[in-house]
């Protein structure tokens, strides 16, 4: 078997958010996967890496309205997590394409958390 790179999980959550939430979001999930990761002991010899790090999980969380219809144009509809890169995404109105809005390192988000959280 091939070693492990890269782990990940597909969320719907339905639920509108802005940017500080889907990056809280996006890393506490991150965190609790590699957690889980680390925690199981089987696959241990097939992870590229051990301990597993967060950063290389992928985490992608896709925005709905609480009753399920699609998020609106230019409101943010993706937060996703790839290869240690957080990028917040929405349907750009004019072309209908998705279009990153944002996007930072797993780790400056991990910061801008720990500032807020100091700050709180």
């Amino acid at each position: 078997m091939h070693e492990i790179q890269a782990l990940g999980l597909m969320f719907n959550y339905y639920q509108k958010i802005d940017l500080k939430k889907g990056r809280e979001m996006v890393i506490y999930a991150a965190q609790i996967l590699a957690d889980n990761i680390n925690e199981e002991e089987k696959i241990h010899p097939y992870l590229s890496t051990y301990p597993f790090p967060p950063q290389k999980t992928e985490i992608h969380l896709y925005l709905y309205n609480p009753n399920g219809s699609p998020i609106p144009p230019g409101e943010l509809s993706i937060v996703s997590l790839a290869y240690g890169i957080i990028k917040y995404e929405i349907e750009d109105p004019e072309t209908t394409y998705l279009k990153t809005i944002y996007q930072e390192t797993y780790e400056e988000a991990l910061e801008k958390i720990k500032h807020e959280d100091s700050e709180g």
